[in-house]
Parts: C-alpha cells; structure tokens; sequence
C-alpha cells in the first residue's frame, strides 16, 4: 500500500509506538498511527480550481480523500481487528491501538547469570514491532477492506455534499482566465456577480459583463471581444482595473434560465505594452445540478470511485500483512525503505510527504547498552527510542538491548560478604581447636 501511496505523494506517514516489557518477557505494545492524505495537501486540491471551483469530479474526489482524514475512517478500520485488541479512533484518521506481545512475537529474549558480578544479564533481539495496520490486515482479505473502505468513503461524500454547496449558483470556469466569478443571487431578471482578479502579471482591464441562456460552447473560441458582445441582447459596461486577488461586485441583466456569464477584459502581453483583449467564459451551474452530478461521480463505476486519483493512491489491493511492521533488520516501514521515505519527505523533494517515525521502548531492569548494526541509541530512564534518523545511519539490523539486574542486592560485594564470612567461621573454628 504505501508504495502506491508514495506514487502520489501529498501524504502523512506517522507512526509512534512505544512497547513495555515485562520480567517475564511479555509486553504490551501502544501504536499511534496515521498513513493517509495530509490536511494541507487535502486543502490545496479541493482549490485546485480556482476560489469557486465546483466541478463535480473535483468535489467527488475531495470529499471522498477527507474521509481518509477523519474519525469514522480510523474506526472503520478498528471494527475489523480482532476482540483482543484493543483499537479506536481519533481526530485526523490517527488509530490507537494497544496489543499483547510475547517473546517469539517479532523479539526474543536470553538470559544469563553472571555468577561474579552475581547479576542476571538479559538481552532483547527484537526484529521488527507491528503496525497498527497489522492488525486490520492480520484476518482479512485485502479486498474485503478495500471494499469496505470504498463503500465507507461514498457514504461519507455522499453526506457532505449539502455541507459543502453553500451557494444556489456557481461559475464553472473554462480555461485559465485573468478574472475569475463568484455569483451571489439569481433573481427576477438580475445576477449579482462577484469578480475577481487572478493575474500574476499585472492588473486586468474589465470591460463588460453578460449573461445568455446559451451554452458556454458559443463562446469559448470567440476571441473577439466586440463579437462576443454582439452575441448578448444587453451587457454591463465595467471598464474597470483589477489587481490580483481585488474584487468588486456587479449586477447584470440576466435571462430566466441562465446558462452562460461572459467577462471581457484586456491585459497587458507578454510580448508589448499593448493591452490584449480576452474573455473569460463561466457556465452557470445550479447547486441541484451540481449535486445530482456529483452523486453520480460518486455512485456510477466509471466516477471518480474508480479515477486515477484514487485507485492509485489508497488502493489496498497489493497490501501483505507480513510487511505491516517497522523493520528494524530491514530499516523498512510498511515494506518500503525508511531512507527513501526521508529522502522523500525532505525539503528539495519531488513528493509533498510529511514522515515521523519513533519507536520506544521501555525495560523493567536497567539498560546497559541499545544499538543498531553497531549504532547506538538513545537511552533514557531505561527507555530506548529510535527515530528516523537512527534508521539513516544503517542499513538495518536486530535493535540489540541489554539489561541487567542484581540478583543481590550487594551486587559483586556479596562475594566480599560471603569471602569475611568464610574468613571469620574459619578463624573461630581455629581459635576452638587451639583452646583444646
């Protein structure tokens, strides 16, 4: 999964686990973990459009990429884990999820006694700790999940879409105008447009506006602006300037079923100082069109369920539960190299992903030592922690951590002990023999 996920970037891989051992060398294992769309990337698609972009593919896909950001998509995936572990949802699609572990289970555990330093030495080789997604994939199918998921995710859209059509009308732009429309009302006879501008290279010159019942097809490959404005019985003179992201607000005549709003302005060229005229071309979308549209995105086979966007982003269908595990003898995540994802992740990187990775662990005896292929850790309080630069500095090996504990509370000394104890039976025992 995380390989297709990687292909289209913009994503959030965060995993915090923190496992406790016990004497016994059972532990208990504590997962926080998210693998989905980061929110920014999420807001940045859904205004891909521009600032009222409401293409119904577009909302379609957006509000079905949100569901992999929230609560219900996190315990979705919690309902397919088995009753022993324990698993719930949080903000963001994050899992919570705690589970037992015992020494075979990705670890084990040796012990030997240290007769001279009379102490008990331990040494934990663990291999690899689970992901939360283990869990979900340790029983199931992938395609029973993915399926699940899907369903999941169009009801979610489908739900929000009222929520997210504020608006009775919309522009629907075509192209890539220096003027972009908002429409605020439709009514007897007159619509109040809100125009923006949306020029990186200088301000726009706006000259009219119109309204037509006729589709926007009549007019995208009209160039001229005196032809276009032949084409309306009635326009608004504006002949007013526009600087990137200023706005202002008109009212133009407009038919009782308006199909079409047309904006003639100039700019200046690349290539002179002259102005150039141009057209900007929006068709007028209902909010009921735009929803009966948008459901039909969502629910029909060849909608934006199936779209590229999606099925190459969370498709789940290659997923192995064997590669579910932080892999510390393979420095891989999820099956896929923890180096790579950093590298990803950095600052002159090709992908938009954000990765953290930390791995605790904490021991019931004193750490006298935590490495990876001879690399040694951070150790605290007896809690060793590893991060994603740990993973950097090797090409992956067992975590090795040593511990030790007493088996008297005089440690070595209790060889002193015993040694003067010796002594002074023997000197008694002398002392006896020499008064007879």
């Amino acid at each position: 999964m995380l390989a297709l996920v990687v292909s289209m970037g913009c994503i959030t891989i965060d995993y915090s686990a923190e496992q406790e051992f016990r004497e016994d060398g059972t532990s208990t294992i504590v997962i926080d973990e998210y693998i989905g769309f980061d929110r920014e990337s999420l807001d940045s698609y859904s205004g891909m459009g521009g600032t009222d972009s409401e293409e119904p593919s577009t909302i379609a896909a957006m509000l079905m990429l949100e569901y992999y950001t929230t609560e219900d998509y996190a315990n979705s995936l919690c309902s397919l884990m088995d009753s022993d572990i324990e698993c719930e949802g949080r903000k963001n699609g994050y899992m919570h999820v705690e589970a037992e572990l015992e020494p075979g289970d990705y670890y084990i555990v040796e012990k030997e006694t240290d007769w001279v330093g009379m102490k008990e030495v331990i040494t934990y080789e663990i291999e690899m700790a689970p992901m939360a997604m283990y869990y979900v994939y340790e029983n199931h199918d992938e395609e029973e999940v993915q399926e699940m998921i899907k369903d999941n995710a169009v009801n979610y859209a489908l739900s929000g879409i009222d929520e997210h059509l504020t608006k009775d009308f919309y522009c629907e732009e075509y192209g890539y105008p220096d003027v972009l429309c908002e429409v605020s009302s439709i009514s007897d006879g007159k619509a109040t447009v809100e125009l923006t501008g949306d020029s990186y290279g200088g301000p726009v010159n706006v000259k009219w506006i119109g309204c037509s019942d006729k589709s926007y097809s009549n007019f995208i490959y009209v160039y001229n602006n005196s032809e276009a404005k032949a084409m309306f019985g009635s326009t608004t003179t504006i002949d007013e300037t526009l600087a990137y992201e200023d706005a202002m607000t008109k009212t133009v005549d407009c038919p009782a079923k308006p199909k079409t709003i047309v904006v003639a302005y100039e700019s200046e060229s690349y290539y002179s100082e002259e102005m150039e005229e141009d057209l900007a071309v929006f068709e007028v979308a209902s909010k009921e069109e735009i929803k009966d549209n948008i459901e039909e995105e969502l629910t029909a086979d060849t909608g934006s369920l199936n779209s590229g966007l999606l099925s190459g982003s969370m498709d789940t269908s290659d997923v192995d539960a064997d590669d579910m595990f932080l892999n510390f003898k393979k420095a891989e995540i999820a099956g896929v190299d923890i180096e790579q994802l950093s590298e990803a992740s950095g600052a002159t990187a090709l992908y938009n992903m954000e990765i953290d990775v930390e791995y605790r662990a904490k021991f019931p005896n004193t750490v006298t030592g935590a490495e990876i292929d001879r690399d040694e850790l951070k150790v605290r309080n007896n809690v060793v922690t590893v991060e994603m630069d740990d993973f950097e500095r090797t090409s992956g090996d067992y975590l090795i951590v040593t511990t030790e504990k007493y088996i008297s509370p005089l440690g070595s000394f209790t060889w002193v002990l015993i040694g003067g104890i010796i002594v002074l039976i023997v000197m008694a025992l002398l002392v006896k023999a020499f008064r007879k």
